[in-house]
């Protein structure tokens, strides 16, 4: 199930939140730089150990400050050549991101922000409808798409229910 919310994911009470991580995991700016913020300084020395991350790949960190039991740092692609080979690989983002939620015993709600619309260059419409058609087939797994704006939450919609 896939739902589409509007807010802040630092905010969200689930068992898992996504981080559209920068390949070296570091606090950037956007969705990275608000959840290194809101988790606190115990996070960057560890995924100072864990990066950096090839776009498609995703690793798994506690959460420290935020309601969330953990935190999956998930590097997307930038959206440089316009290729499929772009689209491919952030669906293996999301594919990563899913793989590392699944492994974690207990947890049963995850959370995405829009991966790679930021400085990665993402148009929202196709980033959107990438997400949907990975993410559904996951249908057991409570997936919430976490939009900061209208405009996200109304792409993100879209690309569900058109999937």
């Amino acid at each position: 199930m896939i739902r589409v919310i509007r807010g802040n994911i630092v905010e969200l009470d689930v068992d898992v939140i996504v981080n559209s991580a920068h390949p070296t995991l570091m606090a950037g700016s956007g969705v990275c730089g608000a959840i290194h913020a809101a988790a606190g300084p115990m996070l960057e020395p560890v995924v100072k150990k864990l990066g950096p991350l090839e776009p498609g790949n995703a690793v798994t960190t506690e959460s420290y400050n935020l309601n969330a039991s953990h935190i999956i740092h998930a590097v997307a692609p930038r959206y440089l050549r316009k290729t499929t080979e772009e689209e491919l690989q952030l669906q293996e983002t999301y594919k990563a991101s899913m793989k590392e939620f699944q492994k974690l015993d207990n947890a049963k709600t995850i959370a995405f922000p829009s991966m790679g619309t930021g400085i990665y260059g993402w148009p929202l419409d196709l980033a959107a409808k990438i997400a949907a058609e990975t993410l559904s087939s996951y249908p057991n797994a409570e997936i919430i798409i976490c939009a900061f704006d209208a405009n996200t939450k109304a792409a993100y919609l879209s690309a569900i229910e058109n999937h």
